[in-house]
Parts: structure tokens; sequence; C-alpha cells
């Protein structure tokens, strides 16, 4: 049996579609309702969970429609697909406010609810595969992202509880055509997928799996350069702030720089001195100044201004700058009204380094949500603003 390339595009359409609706919904409510107010936000999470709901009915009915499908194709004994269960108003809340977190931009915020909505359908054919024992692979669809294209090239194998964490599908993007297909014998094929062609492109490209995976990124960058660059600043101009990013800069606030403009620039401008000045002097500063030793220090000046990190789209790169975590490293180099929150700082990222230098092929995001556990930066950090400008 062989799914066409027709047939296999039709379904990604429709899936796609589902999606989309979902994150335009939201965004278009997010762009024409206050939400600066915890009304207006709690607001808009109930309109998120409805949107997730309802849509994500329909991801988990398409899925469902496929699922069944391949079984009576393959004429397996298996009963019918049953949906999983759209996201919760919990999940809702967290990804809603998260993203309020990072950014007020409408797009991303809609970008969130239809990663939900994309989710329930993944989960839809985890869930369903695991129950019969069937197959599973990751198959790329249009413009796919390196980091795709590598669970792409593992190719068929047996549905397990790896792939699942929190009791969802991982690796799920939004925006992202992407996505699992199962089947029941080797007889199944998808036109246009050859996972062992993929396999070969990828261990061919390095020696590691950070090294494939920055060869593959600079192998599309090279095809696809305009694009991608076009995509960066259209991110870029729709950034708002960035939790990544007493003030020894000047003193900002909500009310002076309401949209984040000037302490993006500010973080970007301290990390840039930061980065051009003597490595030994940043880091002997800072070890003498918060107690740490120098060699745990080094780890974290390495961590934040030096290496490149595995994001969970794929892409490897050095994180950007952050208004916050730069003023806190200016306090600590500077000997000067340090606060509680900076050494939460150092803690946090020496524990996500720690955690990353262990495992090379967990995601930054992963790895932040570890070390956040134990040491919130974040947490800490919303306290002292509650009383102070940054």
């Amino acid at each position: 049996m062989k799914i066409s390339q027709k047939d296999w595009k039709n379904y990604i359409a429709k899936l796609r579609r589902v999606n989309s609706k979902a994150a335009d919904m939201v965004a278009d409510y997010a762009r024409t309702h206050d939400i600066s107010t915890r009304e207006g936000v709690n607001a808009l999470i109930d309109f998120s969970y409805a949107v997730a709901t309802k849509y994500g009915e329909g991801a988990a009915a398409l899925t469902c429609q496929m699922y069944d499908a391949v079984a009576t194709a393959s004429k397996a004994r298996v009963p019918a697909a049953e949906p999983a269960a759209t996201a919760t108003i919990g999940e809702t809340a967290k990804a809603v406010r998260g993203k309020l977190f990072d950014t007020a931009d409408p797009k991303a915020i809609g970008g969130a609810v239809g990663r939900l909505v994309k989710m329930a359908g993944v989960d839809t054919t985890m869930q369903n595969a695991l129950r019969d024992g069937a197959e599973w692979a990751w198959v790329p669809s249009g413009d796919t992202c390196a980091y795709c294209l590598m669970l792409a090239s593992n190719g068929w194998q047996k549905a397990s509880q790896k792939a699942i964490k929190g009791g969802h599908a991982e690796h799920i993007h939004n925006n992202c055509d992407c996505t699992y297909q199962i089947r029941f014998d080797s007889s199944l094929e998808i036109e246009g997928y050859d996972p062992d062609k993929l396999y070969d492109e990828y261990m061919s490209a390095g020696n590691s799996p950070r090294e494939r995976l920055n060869a593959l990124r600079r192998q599309q960058y090279a095809v696809n350069k305009d694009q991608i660059n076009a995509q960066k600043r259209a991110a870029y101009a729709r950034r708002v702030g960035s939790m990544r990013s007493g003030a020894l800069k000047g003193a900002y606030n909500d009310e002076n720089d309401p949209f984040f403009l000037k302490r993006e620039k500010a973080g970007e401008d301290i990390y840039t001195e930061i980065r051009n000045r003597k490595r030994e002097y940043e880091i002997e500063s800072v070890a003498q100044n918060s107690g740490f030793s120098t060699k745990e220090i080094e780890i974290v000046f390495e961590h934040i201004f030096e290496k490149e990190h595995l994001f969970e789209d794929g892409s490897i790169k050095k994180f950007d700058s952050d208004y916050y975590m730069a003023q806190s490293w200016l306090r600590l180099r500077e000997g000067k009204s340090i606060q509680k929150h900076d050494f939460v700082m150092l803690r946090h990222e020496l524990e996500e380094a720690k955690i990353m230098s262990k495992n090379l092929e967990i995601s930054y995001e992963k790895a932040h949500n570890i070390a956040e556990e134990k040491w919130s930066y974040k947490k800490a950090l919303m306290e002292y603003l509650k009383n102070h400008d940054a």
C-alpha cells in the first residue's frame, strides 16, 4: 500500500487549515482586545481554551480518519481510532501566560494555541499507535527544519512511550507541517518519504549530532537564504520583549518603556560590551563578588555569552541578549547593589549548563525547564520587579 503524495498533501493541508484557523482567531482576539490587565489576560485564556477545544477536536477527528483508513487498507484488526483529549484549561493558561511573558505579539500568542491544536492531532496518532502496537515515523512536509529532518531520518519504528512526555507528543512546532504517521506492516509507504536517504544524508553531515544539525541548517540556509532572513527580520520586528534577555544603565519600567524597545536595545548593547571586554576580568570579577568559584563562573560565562545551543525548533545558536540578565551580570561584575535574584541567575545558568553538557541532544527549552524547577530566576526576578525598576 502506498499513500500518494497527493493524498498526503491533502491530509496535511486539512490539518494545517485547522491549526491556522485556531491561531488566527486567537491572534485576532489578542489584537482587538485589551490584554494588558489581569482581567484581559483571563478573558484571553478563556477564549483560547474554547478555540483550542473546538479546533483540537477537529484535528483529532481528521487524524482518526487517516488512522482508520490505514487500518482498513492494511486489514488490521484493531478498534476504531479514539480521539485524544484536547488541551486542558491549565495547559492553555500555561501556554498563553508563557507566551505573554516573552512577548505581546498577537501572532505569537495565536501560534501557541495553534500548537495545542496540532498536539491534539499528533497525540491521537500516538495514543492509538501505542494501543494497537503499530509502527510510526516522523514524516517531513513543506519547509522542514533541520531538527525535523533528523527525526525523520529515524524511519519507521515501533511505537513507544519514549516520544511522549507528560502525556503528550514531543517535538511539536507551530507553523510546521511535519507529523507522525502510522503503519501496521512494512507494506505501507508514503510517496516521497525516503527514510534511508534521509539517514544517509544526516549521518554523512558530520561526526556528532551537533555537527550534523549545524551542517543541515547551513544547507537549508544556502538554499533559502532570502526567505530565512526575511522571516528573521519579521520575527525581530514583532518582538516586544524577551525574558532571555538596581539598573546600572538607566531605570526602565512598563511606563517609560511600554513596548520593551529601550530595554531590548540596552540588553543587546550590554551583551556586546561584555563579549568585547577581557574575558578573564569578567569571570574573575563576578567570581570575587558572588562567592562562586572561578571555574563555576567560567562555565556560566561560556553558557550565556559564548556557546551555541540546540533549541526545540532545531536551530543551533547563541542566546539572544536579555536585558534583565545583563543587569544582573553588571551588578555582579561591579559588586554594586547586588540583588537576591542575581545569585539565583548564576545558580540557574550553572545548573542549565551542567544539564546540557551531559546531554548534547537536549534542547535549551528542556534544560531551562528542569533548571527552573530548582532555581527559578523568573520567580526571583518577578519578586524584585514588584518594587523596583530595572
